[in-house]
């Protein structure tokens, strides 16, 4: 989960560096474009898994598999539920 948070972290750097380029460039329809479909996406995406992260680690993660089962479980639900 941490290297997924790692990744989105990236991904949204070189977004930044992008849209900051389209600037630089005077592009606006490249800048909403970024902002639109992208930026706010990653916003989302980081947030999302910057609380599982958080969470995991509350429950006692990554040395813990026990962590890892409850998380899961409460995460996605119970499988017994049918």
């Amino acid at each position: 989960m941490e290297c997924a948070l790692h990744l989105e972290k990236r991904v949204n750097q070189s977004l930044l560096e992008l849209h900051k380029l389209a600037t630089d460039k005077n592009d606006p329809h490249l800048c909403d474009f970024i902002e639109t479909h992208y930026l706010n996406e990653q916003v989302k995406s980081l947030k999302e898994l910057g609380d599982c992260v958080t969470s995991l680690r509350k429950r006692g993660a990554p040395g813990s598999g026990l962590a890892g089962c409850l998380f899961d479980k409460h995460t996605l639900g119970s499988s017994d539920e049918s």
